[in-house]
């Protein structure tokens, strides 16, 4: 049973294990992400994650209703991969303190590390969003934008490639908890629990003023 342990506490991954593997083995990958500090290419990784988060605001807020595709891709590029960084270290320096309330200690940039690399997965939707754009330009981004009825082919390319997207951002949060029980070593449910009160601490400080008043 030892030699078996030894055995794992020894595996070493290549940098192209790293990415695809973790596809297969999130937790033998995070746990080495972790273990050896881990950071080959993260910076990278986090400007494509800037990308990625500054596309679904834009969709979220139909962006397209005022705005080009051409802006909208541009001002994601730019401000996006410049500055998208930033709530994602805010997010992992609230993590890291609302953990200590669980009795975790690991620190800002252990998490900072952890949830950059677990977001690989949802990196890809960047491919799926290019699917969409390149049939429905930048429509989608339209607060008016609907699929013409009896279109099946439009149909099926846009939900199939919607789905592939959303189960992609389902799996990177699921290697976010996987990480967060890695370097706090947590239960996934108390791990669920400590990427969840952040949140829970930013609707209490934006909502409790409010109905104070």
């Amino acid at each position: 049973m030892q030699e078996h342990f030894e055995e794992f506490e020894k595996e070493k991954f290549s940098d192209i294990e790293i990415y695809t593997k973790i596809w297969s083995r999130p937790r033998a990958i995070l746990r080495y992400i972790h273990e050896h500090q881990y950071e080959k290419n993260m910076y990278i990784l986090l400007i494509l994650i800037g990308i990625v988060n500054a596309i679904d605001r834009a969709s979220y807020k139909n962006m397209g209703d005022t705005k080009s595709l051409t802006e909208i891709l541009f001002s994601s590029i730019i401000f996006g991969g410049l500055f998208g960084w930033i709530s994602f270290y805010f997010y992992s320096s609230l993590v890291s303190w609302t953990g200590r309330w669980l009795k975790g200690n690991a620190n800002r940039e252990s998490f900072y590390r952890m949830f950059t690399y677990s977001m690989i997965p949802a990196i890809h939707t960047l491919v799926f969003l290019f699917v969409q754009m390149v049939f429905f330009e930048g429509k989608i981004f339209s607060s008016d934008f609907e699929l013409e009825f009896g279109d099946y082919v439009m149909g099926f390319i846009y939900y199939s490639s919607a789905l592939f997207s959303l189960a992609l951002s389902l799996y990177s949060i699921a290697l976010c908890v996987i990480g967060t029980s890695i370097v706090q070593n947590f239960s996934i449910g108390k791990s669920i629990l400590n990427l969840l009160l952040p949140i829970f601490l930013f609707i209490i400080i934006h909502y409790c003023p409010n109905k104070m008043q």
